[in-house]
């Protein structure tokens, strides 16, 4: 059984897109991984911008940069 469930979205401070978390659980394998996702909200076009353990994400104030953090399972990195 794999699950996908959405979470922690966040809206572009122009209103135009939004990114958000796609974790997909493999109950099966004892697994999950993420997906740092971005949508147009004018074309509804998606696009996978990160996929790995991601554990938080934001918009930079002007809208033109995604920060994110990846647990590594040994430091945390921001990008």
């Amino acid at each position: 059984n794999n699950i996908v469930t959405l979470s922690n979205p966040k809206m572009s401070p122009d209103g135009k897109s939004a990114i958000f978390m796609a974790t997909h659980r493999d109950y099966d394998n004892n697994r999950h991984n993420h997906e740092l996702i971005h949508i147009n909200l004018e074309t509804s076009v998606l696009k996978i911008l990160v996929k790995g353990e991601i554990t938080d994400m934001d918009w930079s104030p002007d809208g033109k940069n995604i920060a994110y953090v990846v647990n590594n399972l040994r430091t945390k990195q921001i990008n």
